[in-house]
């Protein structure tokens, strides 16, 4: 992972303590979460998976033809076995094949709604 791939609220695990951490800031190639200075190197992203998803809030509205739909009520993602397929604005189908961690949607989220995307449960 690259600290320029990651913005303050992203969550990253982090390999040297078993478990996921929350971006609080970053600086050069270390991040700093809540409870203590991660080297980025040793920060694993974390794949986007429907757990995770339910986690962020969406919602599961059904599964049509082999693909699951996945919601939070502005962005649906539509998926036959991972969430990186495709994703649904306002009736228009998009390709995003790159997404497939939980930082890139993350960042994908804040960048069309300006809100950040945090975890509701």
């Amino acid at each position: 992972m690259k600290n320029t791939y990651l913005r303050i609220g992203n969550y990253v695990y982090v390999e040297s303590e078993k478990q996921v951490a929350k971006v609080q800031s970053i600086l050069n190639d270390c991040i700093y979460t809540n409870w203590g200075t991660h080297s980025i190197p040793f920060c694993e992203p974390i794949p986007l998976t429907e757990d995770w998803l339910l986690r962020f809030g969406w919602k599961r509205y059904g599964i049509f033809t082999n693909q699951l739909y996945i919601t939070n009520g502005i962005i649906t993602l539509v998926s036959s076995k991972d969430f990186c397929i495709d994703m649904e604005i306002e009736g228009q189908l998009l390709p995003i094949n790159h997404i497939k961690y939980i930082h890139q949607l993350q960042n994908l989220y804040y960048a069309l709604t300006g809100a950040e995307l945090t975890q509701t449960t």
